[in-house]
């Protein structure tokens, strides 16, 4: 009907049998006819056990009619209105003191077209879809931010190890227990990430085991090789040669390229917020 532009209830009325669930959820709830289940399943075992029961000479039968309860919506007919009166100034055919001539009044009905409960319920759907977008599109960028302050976190974080590990002067033989490589993607290219795992022990008899990204390729399972590790966290040791200018350096680029995500995210999210208001 829709395609047709027929419009329920102004050019055609509605009705339902057994009133579905679906009736009352439709673009225009519809009008139905409710059948009394309930009662029509307790008449029937009624009628059973009279029947299983009754002595043959003593049964009779029963004939039962059970009313059904008519639901009514949006899609009857709306009440009609009586027809419009022919106004008439001065005789019939005169013209009025504005210059217009008498005649029939034309009234257009009320709901003519896209009825109201038609475009309310576009109305509340176009609302809630674009409030879900604008609450995806805020959380989407809290992630990011979180993900982009946690990412210079943890490089702060494992830098200061990593000197407090150089600094400690302790160093042990360590063994590469196990060594891998995994992909990651940087701006649409795959960069491939060497990944080792050591196991030793410390000077006053602890064994501890680690794992860190970075190192050679040519490190075998198997191999042996010094790592720098402070008392404090022996499990936060590293296999890198002391570098700390180089070390230094490097955390200073990777906290600008991170503050320059940040500032690009947060420069995005008041500009699109700012367009979505």
């Amino acid at each position: 009907m829709d395609t047709a532009g027929v419009e329920v209830p102004d050019d055609v009325a509605v009705v339902g049998d057994d009133d579905i669930g679906f009736a009352a959820a439709a673009t225009v709830p519809s009008t139905s006819v409710r059948r009394p289940a309930r009662a029509m399943g307790a008449t029937a075992a009624d009628l059973l056990l009279r029947e299983a029961g009754d002595r043959a000479d003593e049964h009779r039968h029963r004939h039962v009619v059970l009313r059904p309860e008519p639901v009514v919506r949006g899609s009857r007919l709306p009440t009609r209105r009586p027809p419009a009166p022919r106004c008439r100034v001065r005789g019939a055919g005169a013209a009025s003191p504005a210059g217009q001539r008498s005649g029939r009044v034309r009234m257009r009905r009320p709901g003519h077209g896209r009825t109201a409960v038609r475009r309310t319920w576009v109305l509340t759907t176009s609302t809630g879809v674009s409030t879900a977008m604008n609450a995806l599109f805020h959380l989407t960028m809290v992630v990011l931010l979180v993900a982009t302050v946690w990412s210079a976190v943890a490089l702060v974080r494992r830098t200061r190890q990593r000197r407090e590990a150089w600094e400690s002067g302790l160093t042990a033989p360590a063994r590469v227990v196990r060594a891998w490589a995994t992909t990651q993607m940087v701006n649409n290219v795959a960069r491939r990430v060497q990944w080792h795992e050591y196991d030793y022990t410390t000077r006053d008899g602890r064994a501890i085991r680690f794992k860190e990204s970075g190192g050679p390729r040519d490190r075998a399972e198997g191999d042996t090789v010094p790592v720098h590790y402070s008392p404090q966290e022996p499990d936060k040791a590293t296999a890198v040669a002391p570098q700390s200018g180089k070390d230094a350096a490097a955390l200073v680029f990777w906290l600008l390229l991170l503050g320059g995500c940040a500032v690009f995210l947060l420069y995005e999210w008041v500009s699109l917020s700012t367009a979505l208001s």
